[in-house]
């Protein structure tokens, strides 16, 4: 079955990266963090970071706001710049742009090109779920799994890399073994999951 076109570049206009609060100078020990009218041995968490609280209240918009947070929101914001540029470079000079940030332009143009995304609705996944229709067990199953993971979908197994749990000092590839939805063994035989089994095959 071939693959559908890919999405155009998007011709919208460039957004504006957002703005984090507190990320200005949470990126950074300042000893303007400390809460000097506090003793250490009183309260070293107040000590140690109130001056920072004092100064950074949690958004209205979450229930909790830390220093680290502040930091992953900033790192999210420069990835979003950097996706912003890379879609205005593949949108306004794609010849001179660099194929790599063309590309990651073109798939994030693809992405937020919400007229395409409500005009195709759910036709791309009745595509793939298509792939699972009778005649394909078991002979073209590697060729479906290789399918569902060049999508990045860990269909039966999953493969990654990551720290050798033996030896920190380097990287290993580790493969693990998916599931059938449902958490574990007893779900499919115990008695007081039935209800949960019959509920699970109606969906």
């Amino acid at each position: 079955m071939n693959e559908p076109p890919s999405p155009p570049v998007s011709n919208a206009p460039t957004p504006e990266a957002p703005t984090t609060p507190g990320a200005d100078d949470s990126l950074r020990f300042s000893v303007d963090h400390l809460d000097r009218s506090v003793r250490p041995q009183d309260d070293i968490y107040t000590f140690a970071a109130g001056g920072w609280i004092a100064r950074h209240p949690i958004p209205p918009d979450r229930s909790s706001w830390s220093s680290f947070q502040a930091l992953a929101e900033e790192n999210l914001r420069r990835l979003h710049a950097l996706l912003v540029e890379a879609e205005a470079r593949a949108r306004t000079d794609p010849s001179t742009a660099r194929p790599v940030i063309r590309q990651v332009g073109e798939f994030y143009a693809s992405v937020m090109d919400q007229a395409t995304v409500e005009r195709r609705g759910i036709a791309p996944l009745e595509e793939e779920v298509s792939r699972l229709g009778p005649g394909r067990w078991p002979s073209e199953l590697p060729q479906l799994l290789g399918h569902w993971h060049s999508l990045g979908i860990g269909a039966a197994f999953s493969a990654y890399v990551d720290v050798d749990r033996q030896d920190s000092s380097r990287y290993v590839p580790y493969l693990e073994q998916g599931g059938l939805s449902l958490p574990d063994r007893e779900y499919y035989l115990a008695d007081n999951f039935a209800e949960i089994r019959t509920a699970f095959l109606r969906h």
